[in-house]
């Protein structure tokens, strides 16, 4: 989910400027919808939350934040009592911002020790290169991957993420 080929809420700026407000004023209204609280966010508090997540989260890709709303839904981050509250909902996003943290760094030690084991074979010793230089044989040009190409090469990133 994290490393999906989706645009961040900077990225759909750029196609519309006030399209990530008006997708996260859906989002959030759709949020209130489902909880079925009496006391629903205003217009203005509704605009004001997605602006406020636009400046806070700006790295945020659209496939993250979706994931945020599932599982606030879920009731993974609290529930509503009476009213949808605005900083509920931010306070969530923050609880939903250090899981997706240490998902991240998870995801990067794994990819790390991957890229590891990727650039270990094909790796000669000392000793083995000695022995080809003296017996004549050619040495093969050995290339690391970079951690960019391995991403790539994973995850078939579009442009959005290149």
């Amino acid at each position: 989910m994290y490393m999906a080929p989706w645009p961040t809420l900077v990225e759909m700026g750029q196609v519309g400027r006030n399209l990530p407000v008006a997708w996260l004023v859906d989002q959030l209204f759709s949020l209130g919808e489902f909880c079925g609280a009496r006391q629903k966010m205003s217009a203005q508090q509704l605009e004001q939350t997605a602006r406020l997540i636009c400046q806070e989260y700006f790295y945020l890709k659209i496939s993250e934040l979706m994931l945020f709303f599932r599982r606030f839904k879920a009731c993974r981050y609290g529930r509503f009592y009476g009213s949808v509250d605005p900083m509920v909902i931010m306070g969530a996003l923050r609880d939903f911002m250090r899981e997706r943290n240490d998902d991240i760094d998870r995801i990067e030690q794994g990819l790390r020790d991957e890229l590891r084991e990727i650039n270990r074979r094909g790796v000669v010793s000392r000793d083995e290169y000695e022995r080809s230089v003296a017996a004549g044989e050619e040495i093969p040009y050995h290339r690391d991957m970079t951690m960019k190409e391995l991403i790539n090469q994973k995850y078939k990133l579009t442009k959005w993420e290149q």
